[in-house]
């Protein structure tokens, strides 16, 4: 907003990438069914998105395996559509970390992704920046916040905002930071209730597909009554 201020535009409205909330939203139900089916009902730490470097998926897996003593489980994407070196590199870490056998494995389509994270205690948005890459937005947040499921994200590009008082915070690339802040939620899951309920809150209210459809309007209403001025541009 503030670029394109700086470039003249006197009107700039921030408008959401907005989720469904028909498939992501509180569902205890599915919660049930998918830890039924992947049988296990201890801490279940998941990770959505894609694999690639910058996501910072293997900071979540250096960081949760410094908790060896807690009964956790990582839940993550089988990688069947990232056969990259990276993947391979994740793979190799998790067998010299020797948790293998602390991984669930999921390959969920899209409409399906809500159960899951349901099913999750804590979903980790790890995103580490790069010289040419910054997190743009931050999507899985959103959606697991949707879900009512506790998000505990980097301060990586516009994550912070994204999430603003509804998340947990660690700076990127921060193992020791994201593994004491794990530690302290699987411990004590009743102290993160209201995060939880922010999170939700906030999604609800401020980044629903319901919301953009919202603002994408009064931005093209005003956009009709004017008819002279200066431009409007919407990010």
């Amino acid at each position: 907003r503030r670029l394109f201020q700086q470039l003249g535009f006197r009107r700039v409205t921030k408008i959401p990438l907005g989720f469904d909330p028909r498939l992501f939203r509180p569902d205890p139900v599915a919660r049930s069914r998918i830890r039924a089916a992947i049988k296990w009902n201890g801490p279940l730490v998941a990770y959505f998105g894609r694999v690639a470097r910058e996501k910072g998926i293997h900071v979540l897996v250096n960081a949760i395996a410094r908790i060896p003593n807690q009964p956790w489980r990582l839940l993550l994407d089988k990688f069947v559509e990232y056969e990259n070196s990276y993947a391979g590199d994740v793979a190799e870490k998790m067998r010299r970390l020797d948790i293998e056998s602390r991984i669930i494995w999921c390959n969920p389509d899209h409409a399906a992704v809500g159960d899951y994270m349901n099913a999750a205690d804590v979903v980790v948005v790890p995103s580490t920046s790069t010289p040419r890459w910054k997190e743009q937005y931050g999507r899985v947040a959103q959606e697991a916040m949707a879900c009512g499921t506790l998000v505990i994200a980097s301060r990586s590009g516009t994550l912070p905002e994204l999430v603003c008082d509804g998340a947990l915070l660690f700076d990127e690339g921060d193992e020791k930071a994201l593994a004491a802040l794990l530690a302290e939620v699987m411990s004590h899951p009743a102290r993160f209730g209201d995060i939880r309920a922010r999170g939700l809150a906030r999604a609800q209210a401020s980044l629903s597909v319901k919301r953009q459809a919202e603002l994408m309007n009064e931005v093209f209403e005003g956009l009709h009554r004017r008819r002279a001025g200066a431009p409007a541009t919407v990010v």
